[in-house]
């Protein structure tokens, strides 16, 4: 058994855990609950627990990287091996790195930076047993369980299974070769397994056919016009470097959000947030009070959205024109809620805020 695996009865969040605890860990290590009270998905979504029935687990990488952005694609296979090691049963990736039985998500990764500024942390949830009733109270059509797909689950020792065998062959013995070479000896592997290629994709930057998985991670997607598109999932602009999820860089602003849902506008340094948006801004090294966010969020007239302000610290000191501005038709259609994040004062034509309130 590997020793550098802790097993913990709950847990608010395994990764929040790690990272309170990651002096404990040496180059490489791991923890991992059946039980999550208070979990968090992309885009800043809850992660609705399910005592007894899941695994969550979270891999703490100290060693440098030469390639930490594709992390989310190399934790993908590493989960993938261990299944198919387990249960014999070979899931489909979804670029970047969900994973799909028969077409549905049984396994969700998060990879975020740790607060030493350079370890990383690999947070994995794999739906072992929870029953249809779960996922249709979370209002999940597309989740699904090993167990509802007829897969045979021993709750008492899958969970410590899994998580040594990802830890000690899908993370550490592959680390070896990853954390000097990156991604391009696993594109193969990861390519067999993508579900998007030779389908249709839709992105920021257009539609299109996904055709490849370069050396780099990045989905290549053959426009309408036959040129292909380069979609990486995130995207970098100079001044307040606005970056979508995936961005690995320090001293940014990121923002995670769902393909199209907003736009930049790298002149005036102004994000647009549309219809249907769920956007989490997070701070990052260098966007604290002493050096605020000057860029400007508006929410389009109409729009229904969700907004998520992680420990940003936002200058409110304009009122002419407030950071955070919500078209008046969208007053009680936005919902905004500030984790560590400075109060807001509504500038001209913005809606009044409240703290984890509605606008």
């Amino acid at each position: 058994m590997n020793e550098s695996v802790r097993v913990l009865p709950e847990t608010d969040s395994t990764n929040t855990w790690a990272k309170a605890h990651l002096q404990e860990f040496g180059p490489i290590g791991a923890v991992y609950s059946t039980s999550q009270t208070a979990g968090r998905g992309r885009l800043g979504r809850q992660w609705i627990g399910a005592p007894g029935k899941a695994l969550y687990y979270t891999v703490v990488l100290k060693t440098p990287l030469v390639q930490p952005s594709t992390l989310p694609l190399f934790s993908s296979l590493a989960v993938a091996d261990a299944l198919e090691q387990r249960y014999g049963v070979q899931c489909q990736i979804k670029w970047p790195n969900d994973l799909l039985l028969n077409g549905k998500k049984v396994v969700g990764i998060l990879c975020e930076g740790a607060p030493d500024g350079h370890s990383v942390l690999s947070g994995i949830g794999i739906n072992l047993a929870q029953d249809q009733a779960y996922f249709d109270a979370a209002g999940l059509p597309h989740g699904t369980s090993l167990a509802l797909q007829g897969v045979t689950v021993d709750l008492d020792r899958d969970p410590e299974w899994l998580a040594q065998y990802m830890t000690d062959f899908g993370f550490d013995r592959a680390l070896y070769t990853y954390e000097v070479e990156g991604f391009a000896p696993y594109r193969d592997r990861y390519k067999a397994r993508c579900v998007n290629l030779g389908r249709r994709v839709t992105s920021d930057g257009g539609a299109g056919i996904a055709t490849d998985v370069d050396e780099e991670g990045r989905l290549i997607v053959e426009g309408e016009n036959g040129e292909p598109r380069v979609f990486t999932g995130e995207v970098s602009v100079s001044g307040n470097d606005i970056a979508v999820y995936g961005a690995t860089a320090t001293g940014t602003l990121t923002v995670e959000g769902n393909n199209g849902s907003y736009s930049y506008d790298a002149e005036n340094d102004v994000i647009t947030v549309k219809n249907g948006a769920e956007l989490t801004f997070h701070s990052a090294k260098g966007y604290g009070a002493e050096n605020p966010s000057k860029t400007r969020i508006f929410v389009e007239k109409d729009a229904k959205a969700t907004i998520t302000l992680d420990g940003v610290y936002i200058d409110v000191s304009e009122k002419e024109a407030s950071p955070l501005e919500i078209a008046k038709n969208s007053v009680g259609a936005v919902s905004v809620v500030l984790e560590g994040s400075n109060a807001l004062t509504a500038g001209k034509n913005s809606a009044g805020i409240q703290k984890n309130g509605t606008a």
